[in-house]
């Protein structure tokens, strides 16, 4: 697959990375005013690579997942640098981390007998959604992003099914 930039206005295409695989955008983030797509590549039905494309420079930097068959999501977290990465690689079940690249993976959700089965961010990623599969239901979890606080949910308690759809840009 290839990546382009299409002006929308004038109708001009760009080609900006085309490096063999099955490659797509899992992210995208501006830091001071330089454009950077995390960029997941499909390795497997489950695995994933993931690298970091500068678009000014197109300097590819490898991040996740190279040479591995481990489950990742990642996605940028709220501080430069950082990400939040979730995988099994790790343990028998999914959970959550953050990561800083060179750095280790240092949990966010407790080490526990269920998977986190995906999560989100809101557009100015000042909410972390979680979904988590407890006893074959799913829960759903808000935090903070920065400071991983739990946040209240309008659910009822004894909901049996509570999960988290698609994120609007606000949250």
């Amino acid at each position: 697959y290839a990546l382009y930039r299409h002006d929308i206005a004038t109708g001009q295409r760009e080609l900006v990375f085309d490096q063999p695989g099955l490659w797509s955008v899992a992210d995208k983030r501006t830091d001071n005013g330089s454009l950077k797509l995390l960029l997941s590549k499909a390795i497997g039905s489950l695995s994933r690579e993931y690298a970091e494309f500068d678009v000014a420079t197109k300097a590819v930097t490898p991040l996740l997942g190279q040479n591995e068959r481990a489950e990742y999501s990642m996605r940028y977290a709220p501080a430069a640098g950082e990400f939040f990465v979730l995988t099994n690689r790790l343990g028998e079940f999914r959970r959550l981390y953050r990561w800083k690249p060179g750095g280790e993976l240092v949990p966010i959700t407790p080490d526990a007998k269920y998977d986190v089965s995906g999560f989100d961010l809101d557009e100015p990623r000042t909410r972390l959604y979680l979904s988590i599969s407890e006893d074959g239901y799913e829960r759903a979890r808000v935090h903070d992003a920065r400071t991983l606080a739990e946040l209240p949910l309008p659910v009822p308690a004894d909901a049996a099914a509570v999960t988290v759809g698609d994120v609007s840009r606000d949250g």
